[in-house]
């Protein structure tokens, strides 16, 4: 699990579409379990829980109750002592902190000629995707591709370049 920690008093602008840039990050670097973390106050006002992409987990702290708030994660305490330091200490409410299943296993489109982008996706310029390109597909683009093989898996051969045939990152239209 990665997560984006968003407290800092000196943050400006509309942190929902900023935590959403950092998550679509992760997400498109194939990073699926997420989490967002920060105060009880800051979500609902300053986070907006229901326009957060990719449905990542909420982790909340806050130290003088238990939040009222749905989460996932609740940080409860700053001042916990374990050895020879203080630590902070969070209750796991869902599991999914704590959790270590064995990752699912990618899957790739095999046919198909009309996709659709979930979120951002890198193009790239080599069949084994590791000269990235500047274009990009945006979210809910849809693009003709051709399938192509790359091994044990398929990319995406299409007017701007190779893209990931994974499942995660996109719907087959036709």
């Amino acid at each position: 699990m990665l997560a984006i920690d968003v407290e800092d008093g000196s943050l400006s602008g509309n942190l929902t579409a900023q935590t959403n840039q950092f998550l679509d990050v992760l997400y498109n670097a194939g990073y699926h379990n997420l989490a967002v973390y920060s105060m009880e106050s800051w979500f609902g006002s300053k986070i907006m829980i229901n326009k957060l992409h990719y449905s990542p987990n909420i982790w909340v702290e806050n130290i003088s109750y238990e939040p009222k708030m749905k989460y996932d994660a609740w940080q409860y305490t700053w001042t916990g002592y374990a050895g020879d330091s203080d630590v902070d200490l969070s209750l796991d409410k869902t599991g999914h902190f704590t959790s270590f299943e064995k990752p699912k296993q990618s899957t790739y489109w095999q046919k198909g000629k009309l996709f659709e982008a979930k979120s951002m996706l890198n193009t790239y310029s080599d069949l084994h995707l590791k000269s990235k390109r500047e274009p990009r597909f945006g979210a809910k683009s849809c693009f003709y591709a051709d399938v192509v093989k790359d091994g044990k898996v398929t990319r995406l051969k299409t007017h701007l370049g190779y893209v990931s045939a994974n499942k995660d990152f996109l719907h087959r239209v036709k």
